[in-house]
Order: C-alpha cells, then structure tokens, then sequence
C-alpha cells in the first residue's frame, strides 16, 4: 500500500537529492553534504535504541559534526512508527532518519515512506545485513535470552527451552511484548506454519503479561514484579546482573536476534539531511566502541557464551 504525503515544496525525495551526487568521490561527497547541511543545522533521528546507548551515539555525532544539531524522538518500535506514520499522513514528515525494527522497517517501505541510500559508509558490512537496493541498513543485532528472577524460580527449574516454556507451572509467571511479531515470525519460518501457530496458542493460554519495551520488561524481571521474560534483548538481564539485580539469562535453541534498521525517509523538508545516514555510518563504528566500554560488554560474543548456556 502507497501512502501519499508532502506537498509541492516536497517534491524533492531525499532519494532525488542523493542522486546529484552519484559519482563523485567519498571526500567529495562528503563535503557537499557538510556544504547543504550547515544551512539547515540539524538532523532530526526518531530510534527506538535505548536512551542509554543512543546518547552516546548522539553526543559522537555532534562532537564530529559541531555545526549539525541532532534532535530525537526515543519510543519502542510501535511508538516510532505511529509517531512517524501519524506526521507522514498529515503531510509533516519530521524526522530524517529512522532507526527502527525489521517488521516495521518492512511496513514502511510497503508504504512508500521511505528512500533508498547507498552511502559509502555501508561498505564493509554484510550483504545479508542490508538490502540491496539501498532501503535499510542493520547497524547492529539484539541477541534475544530469557531473562529470569532468581528469588522467584531457581536456575535449576527455569525453561531451557521453548518447549519448556509452554508448560502450565508458568501461567501467568512471565511477559511478552505486543511488538514480538519479527520473532514470532521468525520461528514461524525455522518450524513451518503448524507448529509455530500451535505452538503460540499454547503460550496464549498460560496468559502471559503484555509489557510494551523489552527494557521495561528486564526492569520488571529485576525487581521481581514479573518472574521472567522469554524475549528480552540479551545484554539487559546480563547488565541487571552486574548491577546487583537477582537476574540470570538462557539462551534457547535456535537463538534469535532481532536486527536494527537504520532507514531514509523520503519526504523530509530538509533535503540536505538526506546525507544523514553518510555520516551517521561512520558515527555508529565510532559509537560501537565506546558501547564497547559502557553497554555493549554485555553483548560481546564471548561474554554470551560465558553467560548464557
């Protein structure tokens, strides 16, 4: 489905925008963009990365482009999507960049509301990473682990499965979040259609507590007000750990992850933005270092395999 939005002074996609600069040089390119984007003076990101990781990310990006002013909008994936599709159907495109999940990545693109980029910037990762016309790029991956309270099931007694986890003991003892739909879709693809449906009517009936944000859940998990969350991004219960909360994590087989998307839009007031994801590129390996430091010890491969059996 199309969704169509802007007005004649919009007429110019960022996709249009970019295209003048085909074939020029990367420093070139570089500094054209720089040129556009001291006129407008900001960049406007809608993610839904945690607060705690996209500072970091935003304040690197200002310290290398002092003359840009990031803004952002922070949500769950659902929150960033109606808040952007709300703006898009009144003809206010606000934001230039998204960062968002794989589901509503796809959704957005159905839409029609959002451009293609190849920057430079994505050379060096993965084909399996992006597309390959240029509508979205996966800037990193969330592990996903079951996040489980100690005080309230002992690590010898939680699910080491999915099968496990259907069992009636944890009716009304764990949470899942509305937005689950990619893995749920995921597993949907690795069992064939069958088991994956009966199997989620299963879980359904044990009547799960439907908590927005997968960050909201681990805290839930930490405090004990939920007993364990089977879809959490894997470095959270890890973190609560380390910081004192009765917390541990499994890994369950097969292992998923859900990829971050970071995406053009298509009708932003500010066509020099459109050089956004250029910059951002370069920002994001600087960011994935100090995450290294921070935030991201708990994501480190090793350390999973350390952690979580």
């Amino acid at each position: 489905m199309a969704l169509a939005t802007g007005s004649p002074a919009l007429a110019q996609s960022a996709a249009s925008a970019l295209k003048k600069l085909a074939g020029l040089q990367t420093k070139e390119r570089e500094q054209k963009l720089i040129e556009g984007a001291k006129k407008e003076g900001k960049v406007v990101v809608y993610s839904f990365t945690a607060v705690d990781q996209l500072k970091p990310l935003l304040e690197e990006f200002q310290k290398r482009y002092p003359f840009i002013n990031p803004e952002h909008y922070r949500g769950n994936a659902t929150g960033v999507f109606n808040k952007f599709t709300t703006e898009a159907r009144a003809g206010r495109t606000l934001a230039d960049v998204i960062d968002i999940s794989a589901g509503e990545t796809y959704t957005l693109w159905q839409m029609g509301l959002i451009d293609p980029y190849h920057s430079p910037s994505r050379e060096g990762i993965s084909k399996d990473f992006m597309d390959d016309k240029g509508f979205w790029t996966a800037h990193y991956h969330f592990v996903i682990a079951l996040g489980f309270n100690t005080q309230h099931i002992k690590p010898a007694e939680a699910p080491k499965s999915y099968e496990e986890l259907a069992n009636p003991k944890w009716k009304e003892r764990f949470s899942l979040d509305p937005a689950d739909q990619d893995l749920f879709g995921a597993l949907l693809l690795h069992w064939g259609k069958e088991k994956a449906l009966s199997y989620f009517k299963n879980l359904a009936k044990l009547e799960p507590r439907m908590v927005s944000g997968h960050t909201q859940q681990a805290n839930l998990v930490g405090a004990g007000e939920i007993h364990m969350a089977p879809w959490l991004y894997g470095y959270r219960p890890l973190q609560l750990k380390d910081e004192g909360a009765p917390v541990e994590a499994l890994l369950f087989d097969p292992v998923l992850s859900n990829p971050a998307y970071l995406l053009l839009t298509k009708n932003s007031s500010h066509p020099q933005r459109s050089g956004a994801p250029d910059r951002l590129g370069p920002v994001a390996r600087r960011w994935d270092e100090i995450l290294r430091r921070k935030v991201r010890p708990y994501a480190d491969q090793d350390r999973i395999k350390r952690a979580l059996p």
